[in-house]
C-alpha cells in the first residue's frame, strides 16, 4: 500500500491490527501509533476493542490493558 500510496482506511487498520492479535504479536500498539502519525488516523472504539484482544491473548492483566489504553487515548 505504501508503495502505491494508498492509504489504509479504518477496515485495514482494523485487520492489522487483529492479525497482530492472532500471531501473539504485541507489536499492536505500534502499529497503531504509526497509524496515527502517518494517516492521521484515529483510534476508535474498534481500535481499543483491537488492542484488549491482543493484550488478554498474550495473557497481561487488565490494569496493564488499562495503563495501555489511557496512554493511547492520549
Amino acid at each position: 500500500m505504501k508503495i502505491e500510496g494508498t492509504k489504509p482506511n479504518e477496515v485495514t487498520s482494523i485487520g492489522v491490527l487483529d492479525a497482530c492479535s492472532h500471531s501473539d504479536l504485541l507489536d499492536g500498539h505500534n502499529v497503531l501509533e504509526s497509524m496515527k502519525k502517518r494517516n492521521g488516523t484515529n483510534a476508535n472504539v474498534h481500535y481499543y476493542c483491537c488492542m484488549v484482544n491482543l493484550h488478554g491473548r498474550a495473557g497481561q492483566s487488565q490494569i496493564q490493558t488499562f495503563c495501555h489504553l489511557t496512554t493511547l487515548a492520549q
